[in-house]
């Protein structure tokens, strides 16, 4: 098992970018042999589709109900998991969260493609990330570091820089 368990948020309004940015980050992760764990934090509760075996095993009052596919693995608790249940239960290096916006966890901050309003970003935001070519040419804004969406590369050592040890998350 992994010491250090470390956690970064993506986080940002709808539609501003966030998955894309975040399998970006995935994929340059993984290229580099770091294990990553990705939540994506949701309005809408996660549960298997009514009907199906596993909501039905749900329903018979399972704690876990573990669907395995041919080729894949997917796992439904019977209620919500807090991050350290959640790191307990897998080993990586990383977990990254999309969304959470309203949390402490160290994040980026997806802009929308529009003027950034510096009331909207969230607590913990560490940098700005713009799909917007022109809202990037000062690189800070107010203290916070605004970089381009292509940048990966940067937003990886952000991360490396910013992310806390699960271990020290108030939630």
């Amino acid at each position: 098992m992994n010491i250090r368990l470390l956690v970064f948020a993506i986080s940002g309004f709808s539609n501003s970018g966030k998955t894309t940015l975040i399998t970006s980050i995935v994929k340059e992760l993984c290229k580099r042999g770091i294990e990553v764990i990705t939540i994506k934090s949701t309005q809408e509760d996660a549960r298997p589709t009514e009907g199906t075996d596993t909501s039905k095993h749900l329903e018979a009052g399972a704690k876990i109900s573990v669907l395995l596919g041919p080729s894949s693995t997917m796992t439904a608790f019977d209620r919500r998991l807090d991050l350290s249940e959640i790191s307990s239960h897998f080993e990586a290096d990383f977990i990254l969260i999309e969304g959470l916006k309203s949390s402490q966890i160290p994040k980026v901050w997806v802009d929308n493609n529009e003027p950034v309003n510096l009331k909207e970003i969230a607590p913990g935001t560490v940098a700005i990330v713009s799909r917007n070519p022109d809202s990037i040419e000062s690189g800070l804004m107010n203290g916070i570091e605004i970089v381009h969406s292509s940048n990966i590369n940067r937003m990886i050592e952000i991360i490396e820089e910013f992310a806390i040890d699960i271990d020290s998350l108030k939630l």
